[in-house]
Formats: C-alpha cells, sequence, structure tokens
C-alpha cells in the first residue's frame, strides 16, 4: 500500500469568527513528523486534513485576543452540507463545543482540583472528526506509548493515508486502511493485534461513524 497524493483546490468554503479566545497550543498537538503529519501549525494557524465528497478538506484554525477564526478549504464543488459538517467538525477540533461551566463544575469538586485550574486556566479538549480515525489512534496509543506511537501513527498515514499537501496528510479512509496488508502495517510498527483491531475497525467504520 503507498500514499495516495490528491489534488486539491484552496478555496474557502466556509468560515467563522467567535468572541472565544483559545489557547491552541494547549488543545491540539501538531506533529512535527516529516511524513504522515495529520496536523500542522505555522505559529499562528492550525491546519489538519479530513477526506470530502469532492475531494480533502483543510480544516484551519487561528485564535488571538479578539476571538478564534476558524475556516474549511477544498474542492469548490463540496455540497453546501458538507461544509456545514466540516466548519462544525473543525469548531469541535478546536474545542470551541465544549461546555466550559460544567466541565468547571467538575473540575472544582476538590479544593485541590480548583486550585489546579485557577494555575491553568481553562480546559479545552479537542474532538476527532470521526471515529474511525480515533478508534485508530486509541488503538495505537494503548499499547504503544509516548513517541514510538507518535512514530508509529507517522508510519501509518504516510503508508495508507492521503497526502493533501507537501506537509499535511488525511488519516486513511477505511477502504485504505482496511486494504492494507498485515505485513506492511508491521512495518509501520504494529503489532499483530493492532493490525487486527485496526482492520475490524475499517470493517465496521460506517456503523461505528
Amino acid at each position: 500500500m503507498t500514499t495516495t497524493t490528491a489534488q486539491t483546490s484552496d478555496v474557502l468554503l466556509a468560515r467563522d469568527r467567535v468572541t472565544a479566545a483559545v489557547r491552541l497550543d494547549r488543545v491540539l498537538r501538531a506533529d512535527h513528523a516529516r511524513r504522515g503529519a495529520t496536523v500542522t501549525t505555522d505559529g499562528s494557524w492550525f491546519r489538519r486534513a479530513e477526506p470530502g465528497p469532492a475531494g480533502p478538506l483543510v480544516f484551519a484554525v487561528a485564535s488571538d485576543a479578539g476571538g478564534t477564526t476558524v475556516e474549511v478549504r477544498g474542492p469548490a464543488a463540496t455540497p453546501p452540507a458538507a461544509r456545514q459538517w466540516a466548519l462544525y467538525a473543525a469548531a469541535a477540533w478546536a474545542g470551541l463545543h465544549d461546555d466550559l461551566q460544567t466541565a468547571r463544575d467538575v473540575l472544582t469538586s476538590t479544593e485541590q482540583m480548583a486550585t489546579l485550574l485557577d494555575l491553568v486556566g481553562e480546559v479545552r479538549l479537542s474532538v476527532t472528526p470521526r471515529v474511525c480515525e480515533a478508534l485508530g489512534r486509541s488503538v495505537l496509543e494503548q499499547l504503544v506509548q509516548g513517541k514510538e506511537a507518535r512514530r508509529s501513527i507517522a508510519q501509518l498515514v504516510a503508508c495508507a493515508g492521503t497526502r493533501v499537501t507537501t506537509q499535511l496528510w488525511h488519516w486513511p479512509v477505511p477502504r485504505d486502511l482496511g486494504a492494507t496488508p498485515v505485513w506492511t502495517l508491521h512495518r509501520c510498527g504494529l503489532s499483530g493485534r493492532m493490525a487486527t483491531a485496526l482492520h475490524a475497525g475499517a470493517v465496521e467504520a460506517e456503523r461505528l461513524e
């Protein structure tokens, strides 16, 4: 299995600006892999790619003191419903859909946690747009930890994912992941159990989503 390179046009499909300022470097983690990076940053904008009905979509978010900007770029032929889904998913990826008041009630349930929250500031969680990717990452990160897990993820994405820009890939779609042989996954640092779990997730991807 080899990397697919997709041709995507850089058309602004959707954009939103919200008043909430987000410390994106605390919510999103950029990949520093030379191949297989699914999240990149230039210091201001964070970007990730997603498969779309007319070609890959690129989510881009940036935040300053005045608020946070969310953009979606991709092919002009992308249907309106897919554009709206992507804008919603991009905002969730940036942690903008979190219920901060409910989270604060939980995080301040003890004096020690309240003190820690005062030191850290607001807590937001990034949402992975697709269940299949979230499952795949969970499989790899549970069985392999730290730098080794990040290396295996980058190798898997470079091997079976789609290259969208010179620096950015998107996670393998279920069809491509399911078609990747076990011995190829082994070369990405995945054990037999990992490969089996990934293939099972690919088979059940539509039902999981």
